[in-house]
């Protein structure tokens, strides 16, 4: 008997959404969506995806949707602030499905399930009852970035911190010194940030890059031998890169929410623990750095040599994109 999801694509179109929305707020991969679209089988933790997550992620969603309309808000769909080379890596990633689908699998099914009760069982869940202005802050940003409301949590550390987390239910975590610290018009821009990371569906090759960062022998996949044999220095440099790639996009979605490059800067000269630095002189010296890597092709390998074994983009490199990216027509 031939496999058809009629009935789901009827349910998007009286719902009125697309299938880019259906895969960002019930939490599927690229790779699932393309599966469903082509009729072809799917795993059940994807069925399961659909039937229990999309109904409570849809009732965020129509909160974010509804508060986007009474405040008149742009909306911004990744297409708009997605770096080039973001899109060019993940593009690239993406010729391994087999690869991809075996990763995607082990990380909803062991990497997330450990999260969700760590973070349940030893932080704080942030809530309009719980750090009421933290949380005020997240629906216009979701609404701007066209994502239903994450749940987010409160971790106690000493680090000055946040990411994001959960290819199928998104989550993001801020750090108590975070909080604490910084004004509350930086923090919606470490949320705006993070949210640019939900929508851009980032979480998974996060996931795998952060379990390959400390070498594939050490990595968790290297002991799966469905996955072990596509595991390769190269491959693992490449991950890097697009993870480094990925942040230049998250920090547009930044700069978009605050309508301007500024606070995104700021935010990240704190973070690097440089509360007290001339923003418009620090920008002169990431002009000149993009400048002097750019004068010449040894000049640019020696600067990927330097960071290609690095999570994020160089401090200056991040506020020079900002810069540069906020100017052009876009």
């Amino acid at each position: 008997m031939a496999i058809s999801y009629k009935k789901l694509w009827k349910m998007l179109i009286d719902k009125d959404l697309s299938k880019t929305e259906l895969t960002r707020i019930a939490g599927l991969s690229t790779n699932a969506m393309a599966k469903l679209g082509r009729n072809e089988d799917v795993r059940v933790t994807t069925l399961e995806k659909l039937c229990t997550n999309w109904m409570t992620s849809w009732s965020l969603y129509r909160i974010s949707s509804s508060q986007r309309e009474e405040t008149d808000l742009m909306v911004y769909p990744p297409s708009s602030y997605r770096h080039t080379l973001d899109q060019e890596a993940f593009e690239a990633l993406n010729h391994f499905p087999r690869f991809v689908g075996l990763c995607e699998a082990y990380i909803a099914n062991v990497d997330e399930v450990a999260a969700k009760i760590d973070l349940l069982s030893t932080t704080i869940r942030i809530s309009d009852k719980q750090f009421p202005k933290v949380y005020q802050l997240l629906p216009p940003i979701c609404g701007q970035l066209d994502i239903g409301v994450p749940d987010i949590y409160y971790v106690k550390s000493k680090q000055l911190n946040a990411w994001t987390g959960g290819n199928t239910a998104p989550y993001i975590c801020v750090t108590s010194r975070l909080v604490n610290e910084l004004p509350l018009d930086l923090i919606a821009s470490v949320l705006a940030h993070e949210c640019g990371h939900i929508a851009c569906n980032h979480y998974l090759y996060h996931s795998i890059a952060r379990l390959l960062v400390g070498g594939i022998a050490d990595s968790p996949l290297a002991k799966i031998p469905a996955v072990r044999k596509y595991l390769t220095p190269s491959l693992v440099r490449a991950l890097l890169f697009w993870d480094r790639c990925s942040e230049l996009s998250a920090d547009r979605a930044s700069v978009l929410c605050d309508g301007t490059p500024d606070k995104t800067i700021d935010l990240l000269l704190r973070l690097h623990g440089y509360p007290h630095v001339n923003r418009e002189e620090f920008l002169k010296q990431a002009i000149d750095l993009n400048a002097f890597v750019n004068d010449s092709k040894s000049n640019k390998l020696i600067e990927l040599m330097l960071t290609q074994d690095e999570t994020h983009p160089r401090l200056a490199t991040r506020a020079y994109e900002c810069y540069e990216w906020s100017r052009s027509k876009r």
